[in-house]
């Protein structure tokens, strides 16, 4: 069983919003579901009313990878009942997993899954190929933020609503100049390094749950990826390095409910860097019994 820092969404209330989003449609543009079937692998497969899905894996080495593609659903924008029948089986199917988005476009599923088969794979400076994973919903935003892949990404879509970490509708920010390509993606270390680093704090997450389980049961996916993710911004600007350090206090902050973080004394001390005598675990347990945190 995995755990994704997400607060798990109300079907029942999100259902009539999307469908409100997908009124707002103009001239021969179209509603698609995108759906990361990655998260079903060895689980139950979703069953959709109004045809069967576009798998993005589709062809070359990477149809061998089709059980677990990205897939594009046609929604009936103009069938307002089997709409709602669609939204809610891709809601109740979905929720509280990132693998959910609702985009916006002039293309058919097919079409626009044409157009993305440059973009499956990226290349590094480095020569180093990677997939990208832009239909997992903790990877998306970090995308949007990224132009030489948004850019071309999103060069045929108008909106891309996906359903936030707080279990809430989010739209991805779509100011970009569309740009359309047929060669291979290239993308620069720093827009390497960037994706990385946003994928820092779900790392962590995954660590937690595996050796740590019983500190994030105590509030919701959200909140704790929000506790996480404001230690590692602590652990990056004190350039902190070293996942054993950097593990240790976000098992404090969890332990401590982010009192350590708040904490006058705390980033003083990290600043002083005395704890690298000991070691941040033996060092860390000192400082917030010496200050009472707990």
């Amino acid at each position: 069983m995995a755990y994704f820092a997400i607060t798990p969404c109300d079907p029942s209330a999100l259902r009539p919003v999307f469908a409100g989003y997908m009124a707002e449609t103009v001239g021969d543009e179209r509603w698609l579901a995108l759906v990361d079937t990655a998260f079903d692998h060895e689980g139950k497969s979703l069953k959709m009313a109004g045809g069967d899905g576009f798998p993005v894996y589709h062809q070359g080495r990477l149809q061998t990878l089709v059980s677990v593609s990205p897939t594009l659903f046609e929604l009936a924008q103009s069938a307002p009942d089997l709409l709602d029948q669609q939204l809610s089986r891709l809601l109740h199917h979905c929720c509280g997993r990132p693998m959910l988005g609702f985009i916006r476009s002039a293309l058919s599923a097919g079409a626009l899954r044409e157009r993305w088969q440059y973009l499956l794979e990226v290349e590094t400076e480095d020569n180093q190929s990677y997939l990208l994973r832009f239909a997992d919903t903790r990877v998306l935003p970090a995308l949007a933020g990224q132009m030489e892949i948004w850019n071309r990404l999103a060069a045929d879509v108008t909106a891309w609503w996906i359903i936030g970490r707080d279990g809430a509708p989010m739209a991805i920010d779509m100011s970009h100049t569309p740009e359309h390509d047929d060669s291979r993606l290239l993308i620069s270390n720093d827009s390497l390094s960037a994706l990385l680093e946003a994928g820092a704090v779900d790392a962590m997450v995954e660590y937690m749950y595996r050796y740590f389980p019983n500190l994030l049961a105590t509030r919701n996916g959200a909140a704790n990826y929000r506790l996480l993710a404001q230690i590692n911004a602590v652990t990056t600007g004190h350039q902190i390095g070293g996942m054993a350090s950097q593990y240790a206090l976000g098992v404090a902050t969890l332990l401590t409910d982010g009192r350590l973080l708040t904490h006058p004394a705390f980033e003083d001390w990290l600043a002083e860097r005395t704890w690298q005598a000991k070691g941040m675990e033996d060092a860390l347990a000192e400082f917030m019994e010496d200050k009472d945190i707990s």
